[in-house]
């Protein structure tokens, strides 16, 4: 068997790079939303800023979009570790067979190289999102419910 190297069943580097990009902008912006938050009194609620609890929703939302980049860089380290472990059983597959020629062993060999380095990177940013998400969850508006769904968002 000849290990799978057609180019459209690569592994989307491209791909994962824009949710690298993406993950990055999102983390950003919860960062810079939970930085503007004014004080407000846990126990009456009231703050000095008049739009305190707009500006905790806005952060709320930003919340959202970093747990949604999160679930979709866990999709593509689920669905990489998949393609890997099909590339790595045809390699090994052609290891017995003499009819396959060097180059397509050679070509598998790079892309589970470039797959391992790229998951590497993708889990790395998965910890570090996460770690941006539980620091702002200690920044909550009394008695505001934390934005999970597209419809938490118009509410």
């Amino acid at each position: 068997m000849v290990p799978n190297s057609d180019p459209s069943t690569v592994y989307c580097l491209g791909s994962a790079q824009q949710e690298l990009d993406s993950t990055d902008n999102n983390m950003d912006a919860l960062n810079e939303a939970s930085d503007l938050l004014p004080y407000v009194d846990p126990n009456t609620g009231m703050s000095e800023c008049g739009f305190a609890e707009a500006l905790y929703r806005k952060k709320e939302e930003r919340a959202w979009l970093l747990r949604r980049s999160i679930a979709d860089l866990e999709n593509l380290v689920h669905g990489d570790d998949e393609h890997v472990d099909q590339l790595q059983r045809e390699l090994r597959e052609a290891d017995f067979d003499d009819e396959v020629p060097n180059y397509h062993r050679l070509n598998a060999e790079i892309q589970i190289k470039r797959n391992q380095r790229m998951r590497v990177s993708l889990r790395q940013k998965i910890e570090l999102a996460r770690q941006v998400l539980e620091e702002s969850k200690l920044k909550r508006f009394p008695g505001m419910k934390p934005v999970m769904s597209n419809a938490d968002l118009y509410r």
